[in-house]
C-alpha cells in the first residue's frame, strides 16, 4: 500500500494487485491450435496418436482427424505454410494408414491443398500417389475426391485452369499406379456427373476435363463418351418449343454466354458467374412464354418449371465441347483410330439417338463425323438401312431408323451422288417388295369398310415411302440428270431409274400418299408434275377416283396417274431429325456440310409454280420443309 498527496495537499491510499504473468502454451496446446512449426514433433504427436488408437485410447488420434480437417477461417485451423509439416509426417509413415484410419485418410484428402504453393502441392500429389501404392482400400476414395474437383474450381488463388492442371497431374499419378488400371473410374464418373439441373458452368467444367481425361486413360473412351452422349440427350429432351420460334434478342442472349466461353480453357465466363435465370424484355419484365416451360422429373411423376435460355445454353455449350473434341481427335489421329472412335460412336447412335424420338441436336453429332473420312457416310447409312430391313427389330426403332435415312441422304452435302443413288435403290427396291407382298393385307383392310389405311400396322412400310418422297424432294435435280448429262440438264416424262416402277407403290391398295405427310406429298406431288412424271390431283381438282378413293388415272403425260388424299387425320407423323439445327454456335460445326432446302425449278417458265409453294419458301429457305417437322409423341408441332 502506498499513498499519493493530490493538489490540494490531501494524501491518498493506492493498492496494487501484482497478477501472475500468463503461462506458457504446452506443446500440446501449440498443436492443437495448428501452428506447431517442428516438423519432427508434427511426425511424433501424428505417430502417437496413431500408436495410442491401436492400444484402445483413441483422443488424440481423434484431435489430430478434428485438427486436420478444420479449414480457415475456422480458428485454430492448420495456416498453408505449415500444412507442409504434416504433409511430410504423413508421408513417412503411409504404410501404416490402414483401414482402422479410414477417418485420417479422409481428413488428409479434405485438405485445402488446391491453395497450396507448387512445391507443397507436389509433394500432397506424391502423398496420394503413396497412399493409393500403399493400400488399395484408398483408392477409390482418392479417385472419388479428385474427380470430384473436376466439377468446379474452389481455389482463392488459382486460375481455374490453374486448378484443373493440378487435379489432373494428380488423377494421372494417381492413375498409373494401379495394376488394374482406371477401369474402375467409371462409376465415379458417373456418379459425379452433373445433373441436368445444374448451372451451365459445372456442366462445362466437367464435361471439358472428363474429355481431357480420356488422353490419358483412354480404355475409359468408349463407356465415357456414351456416359456424355446419354446426359447430353437428357438435355436435349428438355427442349419443348420450336427453336425457331423463339425472339432474336433470347438467340443473341444464347450465343453470347456460349461464344463467350473458350474451348480450349477453363478462364471462361462461367469461372465469373453464372447464368442468369432471369431474361427480361424491354419494360424489365420477364417473358415467361419464351423463358419457362412444364417437364417432369426422371420418374414421370412431379412437374417442374425450365428455364428454357439455361437449357439451351447448357446444350449449345455441351455439344460445342464434343464437337471440338471429334474435330481435334480426327486431326491428330487419322486413320485406324478414326475408325475406331467412328465404331464406337456408332455403336452409341444404335443404343441412345436412334430409340429417341424427341431429339433436336445432339444427332448432328453423327452428321458431322460422317463428314471425317468418306467411308463413314456408307457405314452409318449401312447401319440405318439394316435396322429398317430387320423384321425383328421393333417398329418404332425401324420407322426411326427410316426417318434417319431419308434426312441424311437429303441433308449431307458431303454424299456422293452415287450413294444417293444407291440407298434410293435399297429403300424403293424394299417398299415395292413390300406392296407386292403385302397388297392383299392392305386390300382386305379397306374392302372391310376401313376408310383410312391401317398406319400403326403397317407404320414402316409408309415411313420408308415417307422418306423416298423426301428424299426426291431434295435431290430431284440430281436424280433427274442423265450419267454424262450437265448439271443443269433435266430429264422429263419419267422417274430416276432408282424409282423405276415407283409408281406401283405410290398406287398400291396401301394408298401411301394418303398416309405420308401431307407437306411432303404436297411438294412431290408439284415437282413431278412439273416434270411431266405423274398428275396427282388434290380432292378441289379431282374429277373422279376408283372405288377405294386413292388412284383416278389422268392423261396429262405419257407416264400419268392421279391420287387423292383425304385431309391430315390418320396421317404418319412425320419426324426428320437433321432438319436445320439451330443453336448459334453449335451450328458453325454443320452449316459447311448442310443441304438447304433449295426451291429452285427445273426450268425458268415454272418459277412462278415454285414460287408459290411453302408460303414464302424463298423468303427463308428452310421455314417450309421445318413445317414437315414433328415427333412421334408429339413434342414437335407443326
Amino acid at each position: 500500500m502506498s499513498s499519493v498527496l493530490t493538489p490540494a495537499g490531501k494524501s491518498l491510499k493506492t493498492v496494487r494487485f501484482d497478477m501472475p504473468e500468463t503461462p506458457p502454451r504446452t506443446e500440446y496446446q501449440i498443436l492443437m491450435s495448428g501452428t506447431l512449426d517442428d516438423p519432427a514433433r508434427v511426425l511424433f504427436y501424428l505417430a502417437q496418436s496413431m500408436k495410442r488408437k491401436l492400444e484402445g485410447d483413441p483422443v488424440l488420434y481423434l484431435e489430430i482427424v478434428a485438427l486436420l480437417a478444420r479449414k480457415s477461417p475456422v480458428p485454430n485451423s492448420i495456416p498453408l505454410p505449415l500444412l507442409r509439416h504434416w504433409l511430410h509426417a504423413c508421408s513417412q509413415i503411409v504404410s501404416s494408414f490402414t483401414p482402422i484410419f479410414n477417418n485420417l485418410v479422409a481428413a488428409i484428402l479434405g485438405l485445402n491443398w488446391y491453395d497450396l504453393d507448387a512445391e507443397s502441392a507436389i509433394l500432397y500429389q506424391r502423398l496420394l500417389e503413396n497412399l493409393v501404392s500403399a493400400h488399395g482400400v484408398h483408392v477409390l476414395p482418392v479417385a472419388k475426391m479428385l474427380v470430384a474437383n473436376l466439377r468446379s474450381s474452389n481455389s482463392t488463388t488459382l486460375t481455374p485452369s490453374e486448378h484443373f492442371d493440378r487435379v489432373h497431374a494428380m488423377l494421372q499419378g494417381v492413375l498409373a499406379l494401379i495394376p488394374t488400371g482406371p477401369s474402375f473410374m467409371l462409376p465415379v464418373i458417373t456418379d459425379h456427373h452433373p445433373h441436368k439441373r445444374e448451372p451451365l458452368d459445372v456442366h462445362v467444367y466437367f464435361l471439358r476435363n472428363v474429355l481431357r481425361m480420356l488422353d490419358y486413360a483412354p480404355v475409359l473412351r468408349d463407356q465415357v463418351l456414351a456416359l456424355i452422349l446419354d446426359r447430353i440427350v437428357q438435355v436435349d429432351v428438355e427442349i419443348q418449343v420450336e427453336l425457331e420460334d423463339l425472339d432474336d434478342d433470347l438467340w443473341e442472349a444464347v450465343q453470347q454466354t456460349v461464344s463467350a466461353t473458350d474451348i480450349n480453357s477453363a478462364d471462361g465466363l462461367w469461372a465469373k458467374h453464372t447464368t442468369s435465370s432471369a431474361h427480361t424484355d424491354a419494360n424489365g419484365d420477364m417473358d415467361e412464354d419464351d423463358l419457362v416451360f412444364d417437364s417432369e422429373d426422371e420418374d414421370g411423376i412431379v412437374p417442374v418449371t425450365v428455364d428454357f435460355v439455361q437449357v439451351v445454353e447448357k446444350l449449345d455449350a455441351m455439344l460445342r465441347l464434343v464437337f471440338q473434341y471429334i474435330h481435334d481427335f480426327a486431326q491428330n489421329n487419322p486413320g485406324d483410330p478414326l475408325r475406331t472412335l467412328f465404331d464406337v460412336m456408332l455403336d452409341i447412335f444404335e443404343r441412345t439417338a436412334l430409340p429417341t424420338h424427341r431429339l433436336r441436336c445432339t444427332q448432328f453429332l453423327w452428321f458431322y463425323m460422317c463428314s471425317l473420312d468418306n467411308t463413314f457416310p456408307e457405314l452409318f447409312m449401312g447401319m440405318l438401312v439394316g435396322k429398317l430391313f430387320d423384321v425383328s427389330a421393333p417398329s418404332v426403332i425401324r420407322v426411326s431408323a427410316s426417318s434417319y435415312l431419308g434426312s441424311f441422304i437429303a441433308r449431307a452435302r458431303y454424299l456422293t451422288l452415287a450413294s444417293v443413288r444407291t440407298c434410293l435403290k435399297l429403300l424403293h427396291g424394299w417398299a415395292y417388295a413390300y406392296v407386292e407382298t403385302n397388297d392383299g393385307s392392305a386390300m382386305r383392310g379397306l374392302s372391310s369398310g376401313v376408310q383410312q389405311p391401317d398406319v400403326e400396322r403397317f407404320a414402316v412400310f409408309y415411313s420408308a415411302v415417307q422418306a423416298i418422297l423426301y428424299v426426291f424432294c431434295f435431290r430431284w435435280r440430281q436424280l433427274m440428270g442423265g450419267d454424262g448429262m450437265d448439271l443443269g440438264t433435266v430429264r422429263y416424262g419419267m422417274l430416276p431409274p432408282e424409282l423405276k416402277d415407283f409408281q406401283r407403290v405410290l398406287l398400291s391398295r396401301f394408298a401411301p400418299l394418303r398416309v405420308c405427310s401431307q407437306s411432303i406429298v404436297t411438294e412431290f406431288t408439284r415437282r413431278t408434275h412439273s416434270l411431266d412424271i405423274f398428275y396427282m390431283a388434290t380432292p378441289s381438282t379431282l374429277n373422279s377416283t376408283t372405288s377405294n378413293g386413292s388412284v383416278a388415272a389422268s392423261s396429262s403425260t405419257a407416264a400419268t396417274a392421279s391420287t387423292t388424299f383425304t385431309g391430315t387425320e390418320g396421317r404418319l407423323d412425320s419426324f426428320f431429325p437433321f432438319d436445320p439445327v439451330s443453336l448459334p454456335v453449335s451450328r458453325t460445326y454443320i452449316d459447311p456440310l448442310y443441304q438447304p432446302w433449295d426451291s429452285g425449278a427445273p426450268s425458268s417458265s415454272e418459277e412462278e409454280e415454285s414460287d408459290s409453294i411453302g408460303d414464302g419458301l424463298e423468303d427463308d429457305g428452310d421455314e417450309f420443309m421445318r413445317e414437315f417437322s414433328s415427333s412421334f409423341d408429339g413434342v414437335r408441332l407443326q
